[in-house]
């Protein structure tokens, strides 16, 4: 099981994806992966610092847009 995101420019949409996210009930059993353009260093260490066992981070090395990602 799989989730996937991306976050670009949006520190409290991000945030509060990651709050509810960790609500979810059995969340811990997914693998869940965050595509981060680089852009915004408050996003960027939002995902960084949530805690998740299954957490993948892949933070773009130039700005892709969400297609692509």
């Amino acid at each position: 099981m799989l989730i996937t995101s991306t976050h670009y420019n949006r520190p409290k949409i991000s945030q509060e994806f990651l709050q509810r996210l960790s609500r979810c009930n059995r969340i811990n059993e997914y693998s869940v992966f965050l595509f981060v353009e680089p852009t915004c260093e408050n996003v960027i260490d939002l995902i960084l610092k949530w805690e998740h066992p299954k957490k993948n981070v892949c933070i773009n090395d130039r700005l892709m847009g969400c297609w692509p990602n």
